[in-house]
């Protein structure tokens, strides 16, 4: 896993290891013919066998504001091999896992008074709103860059969703089963709107 990020310092990995600090952050800035982009990468969380990672990356060309755009990466070593994970592998088949996960980002969107939110010119999110996602020890979080739940020009949002709202949906015996406590409860049989936010 250290060859993703062989451009950090050990010591700051340590620091984000060892004291579990919230995230890890490092850039770097090219410049080129007047042309100017800057990649932050923001870890959220690492391990000796998975890394999740947002990439941001500012473009400046003749303009004072940036293009902005992410993109995450959700690495697992798994059999000797790097795996990318994708949202639906952390969640059971067949469950309406996406529907809650809208539901309670769309609250919190509404919280955070994302124009586009609140004037119900978007009434829900699917798949494609919520493909940028994070791991971290206590929660997903998803990340929408400007431009997709409000005007670019209010920046990005991000919704962190807890893991007991969303673990009855989770695979057991997938990624997410390190951070959650399962307590002998079968989640199969459990219905998931008992759970308290």
């Amino acid at each position: 896993m250290n060859l993703w990020i062989n451009d950090i310092n050990s010591e700051i990995i340590n620091n984000f290891v060892i004291r579990k600090e919230d995230q890890l952050v490092f850039n770097k800035t090219n410049i080129f013919l007047g042309w100017q982009y800057q990649v932050n990468y923001i870890v959220s969380y690492y391990s000796e066998d998975f890394l999740s990672l947002l990439i941001r990356k500012d473009e400046y060309s003749i303009s004072d504001k940036p293009d902005v755009s992410f993109s995450t990466s959700n690495i697992e070593l798994k059999d000797n091999s790097f795996q990318n994970i994708k949202l639906s592998d952390l969640f059971l088949p067949n469950t309406d896992y996406i529907q809650k996960l809208s539901e309670y980002a769309m609250k919190d969107l509404l919280g955070q008074n994302a124009l586009w939110i609140e004037d119900k010119k978007i009434r829900s999110l699917d798949r494609d709103f919520l493909n940028l996602f994070l791991v971290t020890e206590g929660y997903i979080e998803f990340a929408f860059p400007p431009g997709i739940v409000a005007p670019a020009e209010d920046g990005a949002y991000f919704v962190k969703i807890p893991y007991d709202y969303i673990a009855p949906y989770t695979n057991p015996s997938g990624l997410l089963n390190r951070f959650i406590k399962y307590n002998g409860i079968n989640y199969l049989e459990f219905s998931p709107d008992k759970i308290n936010r």
